[in-house]
């Protein structure tokens, strides 16, 4: 913000340096803490015990507090949390030395107070107070604050003055009390009855007549006073010319209130108001006064209206006093004839009834056809709808014609990609309002039809001259092929955030399968749209797996980040399906763990190590301890080059036993070991990520010397300080393979089917493909990778309803012994084999893929 004080309009230095901060803000996050800074502050200072709602400075904190209220993006902690300055507010409203300070306190009152509040009996006694005043201002003041906020309780306490206010001589006055009794009546409608005696005095007082106008529709539509008197006045005040009265109500208003009171007019009395209002339409030069009129028709039943515009003593036709407006340039003309139309029945004026013709000639509907290509969004979308509603065929032929006149998008530009796509997909949006699928369908022939790339025809040697492409080039052409129609996205999902959620179900489940099964729908608009719609309402379908999803979010999030999709395409085996999708999900699993170390980061210096031992000591339960609780251990002498940046803890806690003082002892001796298979606190795993020679260690433990899988020994040796169970418990990491420990052969079939079979049922991510190589060779691999492989000899599977006995099965087990993987292979035609595997680690299933997608 360059705003400099003077010219800022701040209310002081404080607010200018509060509203510099949010505006400033790089994020919205550092922005709200701003906010929440000054609120805190503004609560010490509304506490002090020398604090008064006479200060000076009140009216000022209250509006930097107004003013938090508005800027702040993040849901308050606790419903109360601006209510600690009520009280002042409450006695700012009451005792404020001027009106501007009485309205800051009015205002505080009504955006912060909740109906059931203590301190409302206190705001009611100021508003009758401020009533009973003779001074306008004042008055004024509280009929506004019971406008923008009041509850029941007030009405008792005002009911009566705000009656004898409906005869004040300030027009202000009378104004806002029709108002503040249209605002009570939502709690009580019995309060209008009041202002029955004086509704038609102050109807017939022009300066007050658009408020008593809105007072007297309420008491008509209650049943309080009948229609006839209301409607009477009103078209004695349409008949009077404007330039007779001094403070005149806009017409277009008053025909407006009558079209709301048709309902309550006894149909016998109809027609005179019906010529009255087409008699206005086509003498009132006001374009506001016409589309007033119409509107006002449209609210009369269609047999009435037929009736009324066939007699040969009615007035013309409304639609004859808008044709000059349909040629007219100026778009607020084109607007206002486009709502007309779209406002009265078509059956009045298109010429589908018997006894009325058809009132539009050739010209003025091609005029209407030319809205199509306007310039003005808002003209174009008006314009679909009247077609639409007059005839959806003439809106379909329209729409076919316009595709098959695209020309191949090798010929123009990205923005003329973008106003083919963009103009098409209006015209889908009403053509298919109702239908989602068919939206979708819609969608797709469009971007296929803009953005698929088509033959320069053999004959035009023209354009295969070398001279014309090169020139089509640095023009821009054929840059729509491969760029994302930003335009035409918006629209569609700016459309589905409308629409109904079966709306949205069917437009996803028709997109995703289009672009899953039909190769030439494929695009890069139809692919981001299917990702989006994936993601956002993939939820809605009931076929769409987690996995889908995963990768539309996936896609979303390499689409935005070029320079990462580049390096994930490299860093693939070979550029098929199956290896880059394997590439794609290890760049995602080690963001992940980016982000998780990152937060465990910011956890460790916010947190010191006393409180947490301390709150796991309190919080965690004994049955759960995996190993007897130690304190962290005593600094050790390490030489002179590695102390640089390190914090060492000296002190111990006096409650440590004997035994922890050992584990301490046996961990450290370790640790001088093997660094990397110590069992990390907090504490430690901070200093653990500054360690240079710890990351050098780590680097060189986490792929074998050729670069390709880790051998089982490397593997179990392995320690991931990602893959905590909790942020101050560490675990060796369970996708480490283990071979399994020397038991006898009948033990380790029985424990083997069962421990398969538990692991299966529990296990929730599962995968499946085709291998190249036998069951036999593919087993022979995952024991080479540390798994366990047996014949199926008992019905595991019994559910399945399968033969099991061909079947191989293999479990992968973790350092603790527990079971990270399971996997089925089955023998398939030509020596092929059928895996499904189930692994709920990222990591382990992207090595076991490996070796069960190996090529022979």
């Amino acid at each position: 913000m360059d705003v400099k004080y003077a010219t800022s309009g701040a209310i002081n230095h404080e607010h200018y340096t509060l509203v510099q901060k949010v505006e400033s803000a790089k994020d919205p996050g550092l922005a709200d803490e701003a906010i929440i800074q000054e609120i805190d502050a503004m609560r010490n200072r509304f506490h002090k015990p020398t604090f008064a709602s006479s200060s000076p400075y009140c009216r000022d904190m209250l509006l930097i507090l107004l003013y938090c209220e508005t800027a702040m993006t993040f849901e308050p902690p606790q419903r109360n949390y601006l209510e600690f300055a009520l009280p002042a507010a409450v006695g700012l409203a009451e005792g404020g030395k001027t009106v501007s300070d009485r309205r800051v306190g009015y205002q505080y009152c009504a955006k912060i107070m909740p109906p059931d509040h203590e301190l409302q009996l206190m705001l009611i006694n100021t508003y009758r107070k401020d009533l009973e005043s003779h001074e306008e201002p004042r008055i004024c003041l509280a009929l506004n604050a019971l406008i923008q906020s009041s509850t029941a309780d007030v009405i008792p306490a005002v009911d009566t003055r705000l009656e004898d206010l409906l005869s004040h001589k300030s027009v202000q006055v009378k104004q806002r009390v029709m108002t503040t009794f249209r605002r009570l009546a939502k709690h009580d409608p019995e309060i209008v009855r009041r202002t029955t005696r004086k509704i038609t005095k102050r109807l017939q007082d022009n300066p007050v007549t658009e408020a008593a106008m809105l007072l007297a529709l309420d008491l008509v539509k209650a049943g309080v006073v009948a229609s006839g008197e209301i409607t009477t006045i009103l078209v004695s005040l349409v008949e009077i010319p404007a330039r007779s009265r001094a403070h005149q109500t806009p017409k277009a208003k008053i025909v407006a209130v009558l079209g709301e009171l048709i309902d309550s007019i006894p149909p016998s009395d109809r027609q005179p108001v019906a010529e009255l209002i087409m008699r206005t339409c086509a003498t009132s030069p006001s374009d506001e006064v016409k589309l007033a009129c119409f509107r006002a028709l449209a609210r009369f039943p269609i047999e009435a209206m037929e009736h009324f515009v066939a007699s040969s003593d009615s007035p013309p036709h409304p639609v004859s006093s808008i044709k000059l407006l349909l040629f007219a340039n100026e778009p607020n003309k084109q607007y206002t004839a486009l709502a007309c139309l779209l406002a009265l029945p078509v059956q009045i004026w298109v010429g589908t009834s018997a006894t009325i013709p058809a009132q539009l000639e050739e010209t003025d509907v091609h005029r209407i056809m030319s809205f199509l290509t306007s310039t003005d969004s808002t003209i174009r979308v008006m314009t679909i709808r009247l077609l639409n509603r007059v005839d959806p065929g003439i809106l379909m032929a329209y729409l076919d014609q316009f595709i098959a006149s695209i020309p191949s998008p090798s010929e123009h530009t990205l923005a003329k990609c973008e106003h083919y796509a963009s103009r098409a997909v209006e015209l889908s949006r009403q053509l298919d309002a109702d239908d989602g699928a068919a939206f979708s369908s819609r969608v797709v022939t469009t971007l296929v039809a803009v953005q698929y790339p088509r033959e320069v025809l053999e004959e035009d040697k023209v354009k295969r001259d070398t001279a014309y492409l090169d020139a089509a080039k640095r023009a821009g052409l054929g840059a729509g092929v491969k760029a994302v129609l930003e335009e035409a996205a918006e629209i569609v999902l700016g459309h589905l955030r409308e629409e109904s959620q079966d709306f949205r179900a069917s437009f996803t489940e028709a997109l995703c399968q289009s672009i899953f099964t039909d190769a030439g729908s494929v695009t890069p608009t139809a692919v981001l749209l299917c990702a989006a719609v994936a993601c956002e309402y993939g939820y809605l379908l009931k076929g769409l797996q987690p996995q889908d999803t995963l990768r539309c979010k996936q896609f979303l999030d390499l689409a935005k980040d070029l320079d990462a999709t580049k390096k994930v395409i490299s860093d693939a085996k070979s550029t098929t399906l199956p290896d880059t999708l394997i590439a794609v999900d290890l760049y995602t699993s080690r963001q992940a763990e980016l982000r998780k170390l990152s937060q465990a980061q910011a956890l460790t210096r916010v947190t010191s190590s006393a409180s947490i031992a301390s709150s796991l000591r309190s919080s965690r339960p004994a049955q759960r301890l995996k190993y007897d609780a130690y304190e962290a251990p005593s600094p050790r002498v390490v030489s002179p080059k590695n102390t640089a940046g390190r914090v060492r803890r000296s002190s111990r806690t006096p409650s440590a036993s004997t035994r922890a003082d050992n584990s301490v002892q046996r961990a450290e001796s370790h640790v001088d070991k093997d660094p990397m298979a110590q069992t990390l606190s907090p504490g430690r795993l901070a200093l653990a990520v500054e360690d240079g020679d710890l990351k050098r260690l780590a680097r060189s433990q986490q792929k074998s010397p050729t670069g390709g899988l880790l051998s089982p020994e490397a593997a179990a040796a392995r320690i991931d300080l990602i893959s905590l169970e909790s942020p101050f418990h560490v675990e060796p990491s369970s996708s480490s393979l283990q071979p399994p420990s020397p038991v006898s052969h009948a033990e380790a079939d029985e424990s083997f089917h069962a421990r398969f079979r538990t692991s299966w049922e529990l296990l929730r991510t599962t995968s499946r493909g085709w291998g190249e190589s036998s069951p036999k060779d593919i087993a022979k691999h995952l024991q080479e990778l540390g798994m366990m492989i047996e014949a199926t000899e008992l019905d595991v599977f019994s559910s399945d309803g399968g033969e099991p006995s061909d079947e191989l099965l293999g479990i992968a087990l973790g350092a603790d012994n527990s079971v990270g993987a399971a996997v089925r292979l089955r023998p398939g035609e030509d020596d092929s084999c059928l895996w499904i595997l189930k692994c709920d680690s990222i990591d382990l299933r992207l090595r076991i893929r490996q070796v069960l997608q190996r090529e022979r």
